[in-house]
């Protein structure tokens, strides 16, 4: 048979980029087989899995990835998403809480524990923390866009109008965003004054 041509890291990440993430975790795996002590490669075997849509891989790789490395922040936070995605958020909380104790001023990390926050019923600690989160990075979109929504879903469309406001305006061409913006709007009764008196615009 004919030899099997070694995998290098450059060309695995070379795929990753280019977007085939399928091929790029099926290069990655074989790359972790010559270089199985190295923690980088399985975060992005881990990253290649998810973007492909393949979680429980994914999360696998991460816990290979912090079996190897327990303080591998981003192996930390990444497996926190995976988890969250597969709704097992008492696990996710556990990873992005180890994440923040290594980096407490990680507005990433914040905005991560807002989403377990919130997914486990944790109404008021979640707006808490996508509020430190912002605080440390004001041009956060997805820390302000997230805040909206739970003022959206808790039924307080007017507190819901100032990030999801500054998020359009950060990000304009987010129909996310924008679609999230309108329904607060809506919500709150605003339409009605925005056309008679012009007062959100500007």
């Amino acid at each position: 048979p004919t030899p099997v041509e070694p995998v290098t890291y450059e060309a695995a990440e070379s795929t990753f980029h280019s977007g085939r993430y399928g091929d790029a975790a099926q290069l990655f795996t074989r790359y972790t087989e010559s270089h199985p002590e190295n923690p980088w490669v399985y975060y992005m075997l881990g990253i290649s899995d998810w973007k492909a849509g393949q979680l429980q891989p994914a999360s696998e790789a991460f816990d290979r990835a912090l079996e190897l490395d327990s303080t591998h922040q981003k192996s930390l936070l990444n497996s926190g998403r995976v988890l969250l995605e597969m709704n097992r958020s008492k696990e996710a909380l556990a990873r992005i809480e180890s994440a923040l104790a290594l980096e407490p001023t990680s507005s990433e990390g914040l905005r991560l524990l807002g989403r377990v926050r919130y997914q486990l019923g944790q109404t008021e600690e979640a707006i808490d923390a996508y509020h430190r989160a912002l605080a440390l990075d004001d041009h956060d979109v997805w820390a302000m866009n997230n805040l909206g929504l739970i003022y959206i879903e808790q039924d307080q469309p007017v507190e819901a109008l100032p990030p999801l406001s500054r998020a359009v305006e950060i990000r304009g061409n987010s129909p996310v965003f924008q679609n999230n913006l309108g329904t607060a709007l809506e919500r709150s009764g605003l339409f009605v004054e925005c056309d008679t008196n012009d007062a959100l615009t500007g």
